[in-house]
């Protein structure tokens, strides 16, 4: 009796020692465990160009909406930005509200007029220092290369903040579920959004006919971060029956070319998408 009520007294002590060694383990939490960094390179998949045909007997438009002058189209000019899609990303914002917000770029217009319309300019010298400076504030390529989306969000907040302004970031969702009339909305009320995703592929040529759908793609492989200026949803259908529905993202792509295309979302792992509202 009482060899059997040590053994049990022993076996009640290891399970003890072993539920405390448990509880003091440091356990990752969710967000470490997927925590992604963004940053393209602009690597081409070698003889990756192919064209995709869909015919249809009649679509259905669902959503088309666009902010309508745009957003730029920057990119890294001077080779300067190694895995600075984020930083190319956060200029794409400050570029797009400096027409509304002068200071946000010192000493430099990121629109102009051609004849009476106002347009953004084209990629050039002048910016690079602007999207160095976000390169810098995002901490990208200092703890691996690229930036996350925490990264992003933060160096952004503080050079708006520094250049006396405010901003707002709204999550409208990911792969699992995305708010299509909220980036639908979001973009009504000229309001970007930034795309954080893994890039399989950029549409350059988006051919949306009568009786048929056209895609020119070029597949790339990076975790990327685009600037989203409109959404176009369509249903495809053979008679009365469904064949698909695909759902365009336009964005500025932060490459340099294209420096425009679209992303389906359909076949992209999307990470989130989040509207940037600088006021």
């Amino acid at each position: 009796m009482k060899s059997s009520k040590k053994y049990k007294f022993g076996f009640v002590m290891i399970l003890a020692m072993l539920c405390v060694i448990t509880l003091c383990v440091p356990v990752a939490s969710a967000e470490e465990a997927v925590e992604i960094y963004y940053g393209a390179k602009n690597d081409v998949v070698p003889y990756s160009i192919y064209d995709e045909t869909l015919n249809y007997t009649r679509k259905e438009v669902l959503m088309d909406t666009m902010i309508s002058m745009g957003t730029p189209q920057y990119f890294d000019l001077k080779a300067s930005l190694p895995n600075g899609c984020a930083a190319i990303a956060g200029g794409v914002i400050v570029g797009y509200y400096d027409k509304e917000f002068e200071d946000l770029m010192p000493d430099y217009e990121s629109t102009g007029k051609r004849g009476e319309h106002i347009i953004y300019k084209p990629m050039n010298s002048a910016v690079v220092p602007y999207m160095q400076d976000l390169f810098g504030r995002m901490n990208v390529n200092m703890i691996q290369p690229g930036a996350t989306e925490n990264d992003f969000k933060n160096g952004l907040r503080s050079y708006v903040v520094d250049h006396g302004y405010n901003i707002n970031y709204t999550s409208y969702g990911n792969s699992y579920v995305v708010d299509y009339e909220g980036i639908s909305q979001s973009l009504q009320n000229g309001i970007p959004l930034a795309l954080f995703f893994d890039m399989k592929f950029l549409i350059y040529n988006l051919q949306i006919g009568d009786t048929q759908l056209k895609l020119g793609t070029q597949p790339y492989n990076a975790s990327h971060i685009a600037i989203i200026y409109g959404i176009k949803r369509v249903r495809y259908y053979n008679n009365d029956s469904v064949i698909r529905t695909d759902t365009y993202l336009s964005v500025s792509s932060g490459l340099m070319t294209p420096t425009l295309g679209h992303i389906l979302v359909e076949r992209t792992v999307v990470d989130d998408i989040v509207g940037v509202k600088v006021y």
